[in-house]
């Protein structure tokens, strides 16, 4: 049977994974790429999702202020693949952190496209607003939320 496992992430996962064009036309062309991966590492809130092996991805978050997070997703080109286990281990993890931290909003950037406008509203968030031209290469992004209360 195929798994799905969650794993610590470390900076060195990132030259194993087969990471999509769009990615490394826009993040990966940043100055210091690598140095902020290796912070993530460092912070302990990111993990490399692995399934049969393969690396599908990294998630994680960090904390902007008390009680609000942004998450973050680096896909690789094998996601797409494998998007129902992936999707499935992501909310649960990411439904975990916020109940575990008690965090009031969790929130994301992605592209303006059908595509990421399913996932994030798989993922429970709505969409705030359009960012226009927000990349290197002027493509309109969304903000989208997830907010929480807790009693």
């Amino acid at each position: 049977m195929n798994k799905v496992e969650l794993v610590a992430f470390k900076a060195e996962h990132v030259d194993l994974l087969k990471i999509r064009a769009h990615e490394l036309n826009t993040v990966f062309k940043l100055a210091n790429s690598y140095d902020g991966l290796k912070i993530l590492e460092g912070l302990r809130t990111s993990w490399t999702v692995l399934y049969d092996g393969r690396i599908l991805g990294v998630i994680g978050y960090f904390e902007m202020w008390p009680g609000v997070f942004e998450a973050f997703l680096i896909p690789s080109e094998y996601l797409t693949k494998y998007a129902v286990p992936f999707a499935r281990i992501v909310k649960r993890h990411f439904d975990t952190l916020a109940e575990s931290h008690k965090c009031h909003r969790v929130q994301a950037i992605a592209l303006n496209d059908a595509l990421h406008d399913r996932w994030l509203t798989y993922l429970g968030f709505s969409c705030e607003g359009v960012l226009k031209e927000y990349n290197v290469e002027r493509k309109d992004y969304k903000m989208w939320a997830r907010l929480y209360k807790w009693e």
